[in-house]
């Protein structure tokens, strides 16, 4: 099974990354075709990596579990990503009302986001997020990042604009406050690896300009 989530994710490279737009067909084909067979292939994964808590499982088979699951919702981030990053420095451009396959789209890109930063906070907790393998600061920083621009994205957009009215305050706010919670778990987990420590300094610049967007002070570290 975690073959053809490889499979699936090499997939997504060659129809969502190649830089010849004439050996593709339609990016949302594509992405739709995609989230599909990621769904499908996390229906039919074994309980003991989908329904059963991790936490509860035996050592080695709770970090196969949470490894996958980070996995699971890295491809879906890495699939989805360009529909939230699109005229992201021009929100003017977008249309009045979302395309609801888009918005769809948007919403799997930010779940999974979520997913990431619940786990992580979860293992920071539990005092194995230094222990972690470099794949997890990885998908870390991404997820944070996706977390981070929609927070900026939502409150750039005008008031009168349907995707804004549909957020709601609270849950942007609970979003932010996690996602800062684990930025700090990925700096103590890189403080002493030199290359990691450049998730720190560009997730440092996208924190302050979240603060800014949002009005709120910035609170010193």
């Amino acid at each position: 099974m975690p073959a053809r989530l490889g499979r699936i994710l090499g997939e997504i490279s060659r129809q969502l990354g190649t830089i010849n737009p004439h050996s593709r067909g339609p990016p949302l084909d594509a992405v739709v075709r995609l989230t599909t067979e990621l769904e499908k292939w996390k229906e039919h994964m074994p309980p003991l990596f989908n329904s059963v808590r991790a936490t509860s499982l035996i050592p080695p088979l709770c970090r196969q579990s949470q490894v996958l699951q980070l996995a699971y919702c890295h491809a879906m981030i890495h699939v989805t990503r360009s529909f939230l990053l699109n005229d992201f420095t021009d929100l003017t451009r977008r249309p009045p009302v979302p395309h609801p396959t888009v918005a769809g789209i948007v919403q799997k890109c930010i779940g999974s986001a979520e997913d990431v930063i619940k786990l992580v906070d979860s293992l920071a907790e539990q005092g194995i997020m230094v222990q972690s393998f470099w794949f997890t600061h990885y998908v870390c920083f991404c997820a944070i990042i996706v977390v981070y621009i929609y927070i900026i994205q939502q409150h750039r957009l005008p008031s009168t604009s349907p995707p804004h009215s549909s957020e709601d305050p609270n849950h942007l706010r609970y979003l932010f406050s996690l996602a800062e919670a684990c930025q700090q778990h990925l700096a103590e987990a890189t403080r002493k690896n030199c290359p990691s420590r450049r998730y720190s300094i560009i997730l440092e610049e996208l924190r302050r300009e979240v603060h800014r967007q949002i009005g709120s002070p910035l609170q010193s570290d």
